[in-house]
């Protein structure tokens, strides 16, 4: 399965990194890099996880505010070190299109997070 996924993905991407059970890949959005990982969890669904910024970039409340009304998956601590923006879906047609939204996201959010966004405030747009 994860043979496939990876040709799948290398089809439109360079994989950064290819271990056994999951990928890597930096896609580019607007001269930035976004890291994303790509890992399947059973034969119909992956893992998405696009790094956003560390911790200490973003106080949990403006994590669990966005979350509140994020448009595509979830921010999630990856190893207690990172923030990562995270979706679960099905290994489809629109596989790609979810990992470049995503990768699209992180990189808005930690352009954010870079600045004066360490309050939930920085995310408030959500709510409106």
């Amino acid at each position: 399965m994860i043979d496939a996924i990876r040709a799948r993905l290398a089809r439109r991407w360079a994989l950064a990194k290819d271990e056994a059970s999951w990928c890597g890949l930096v896609i580019t959005v607007d001269d930035q890099s976004a890291m994303v990982v790509v890992k399947p969890i059973n034969a119909t669904r992956v893992i998405i996880a696009a790094q956003v910024c560390p911790l200490r970039a973003l106080e949990a409340s403006a994590a669990l505010q966005y979350n509140a009304f994020a448009p595509r998956g979830a921010l999630a601590i990856e190893q207690g070190t990172m923030y990562v923006l995270r979706e679960v879906v099905t290994i489809d047609d629109s596989m790609e299109d979810v990992i470049e939204e995503l990768a699209r996201e992180a990189v808005r959010l930690r352009t954010n997070a870079d600045g004066a966004m360490k309050s939930a405030q920085a995310l408030s747009h959500y709510a409106d």
